[in-house]
């Protein structure tokens, strides 16, 4: 529901929530087709969210996420 990226936005960081589920996101959109520019995050989040990729899905979206991120990005990923 975006809560994250309200709080770093609170804390003057830079963020943007996808999610394909919660109309909070600020992109609703699914992981794997975010439509964003190439190379623009530093770190990029996924919390509790890969685990429900069907398997055919989870190359697509790590390929949109290193697709995003630029080169020397951080990743932290959390799957329950």
């Amino acid at each position: 529901r975006n809560d994250l990226v309200r709080e770093l936005r609170r804390l003057g960081i830079d963020g943007l929530g996808v999610d394909f589920a919660f109309p909070e996101a600020d992109l609703v959109r699914p992981m794997h087709a975010t439509a964003l520019q190439a190379g623009i995050a530093d770190v990029v989040t996924s919390f509790d969210a890969l685990e429900h990729l069907l398997p055919e899905d989870v190359d697509a979206v790590l390929a949109e996420m290193r697709r995003i991120a630029r080169p020397r990005a951080w990743f932290c990923l959390s799957i329950c």
